[in-house]
This record gives structure tokens, sequence and C-alpha cells, in this order.
């Protein structure tokens, strides 16, 4: 992977790629690469997750309509390595599985107190990313949630992307 990683590294400037000598855990992993960025504003997915083919599109334009947005994200859905879908079984019924596409509902702080509806697509402004200080160590776990309630507290606009633009693996 290394390699890969690297040889990619040489072909774009853009695409930094920094080997960490030990695993600092999911919070400092993250701020570290926080520190490589240089745009102005920073994506968060998983590693092995998909973005649809019109993903930065549609962010970019976005932000073209919402100047002033410091956070953004999107709907999503899920997917497994051969299917969109969030399996339910029922047991004893003779539904094997559902999909579920999640459409989330415009920013609200009460409905985000309750649920992180919000989790992917995020993308945020940098000095946002700068000004809560990243991810904190002592919320590993649950280091998505407590980054976006502090993001969002320091956002001048929260904008929702009604379209699903990310898929989640469910392995």
């Amino acid at each position: 992977m290394q390699t890969v990683l690297r040889s990619y590294a040489e072909m774009d400037r853009r695409i930094r790629y920094q080997d960490l000598k030990e695993n600092l855990g999911i919070a400092e992993n993250t701020n570290a690469a926080f520190a490589m960025a240089e745009g102005d504003f920073i994506a968060l997915l998983d590693h092995d997750d998909l973005l649809a083919p019109n993903a930065l599109y549609e962010i970019a334009a976005a932000l073209e309509e919402h100047p002033e947005a410091d956070v953004i994200y999107t709907d999503e859905d899920k997917v497994t390595t051969d299917i969109y879908c969030d399996e339910i079984t029922f047991e004893g019924d003779s539904i094997d599985h559902m999909i579920v596409l999640h459409f989330k509902p415009d920013f609200a702080i009460d409905n985000l107190r309750g649920n992180n509806y919000i989790c992917h697509f995020l993308v945020v402004r940098r000095s946002v990313v700068q000004t809560v200080g990243g991810f904190r160590r002592e919320f590993d776990g649950a280091q998505d949630y407590d980054f976006i309630f502090r993001c969002v507290e320091q956002a001048r606009k929260v904008v929702h992307v009604p379209e699903i633009l990310y898929h989640w693996r469910t392995h």
C-alpha cells in the first residue's frame, strides 16, 4: 500500500502521503491528515467508502450558491460489495431485506442533539477545523459526533445537499 500511495503522491503534487511511525488512534491519525491539508475545505470520508462521481461537483455548486457555508453534508446510502442496501432481516417474515436510503433533514441543531444524522459526506472549511482543534482523542469512537457539534457551533452556515453522494460500505 505504501508503494501505491507514494507513487500517486509522486504523480500529483495535490496528493499527500505520510507514513506515521505508530498508530495514534482515530483522532490523532485524522489530525495528522488535517495538518497536511492545504485547501480551503477538508472533506471527511472513510478509506473504504465510495463517493458518487458528481460528489465534488455538487459540493462546489453548493459553495457557489452559499459562499458563507462552513459545513456541508450530503445524503448517503449503504453498499455491500455488490448492491446498495441496508439489510434488515425479519425473523419469521417473508422479507429478507429492504433497501434503506438515508435522506437527511436540513440542518437543525435540535435534531443533531438527538442523532448524528450528518455523519457522511462531511465537508468543513479548513479554518473551522483549525478553530475547533480537529478531533479530540478522548472521544475516539464518537469523534465524528463531537467534531460535528464543535464545527456547527463555529459555522456561519451549515448546508445540506439533498442528494445521495456518499456510499458507506457495510462490511
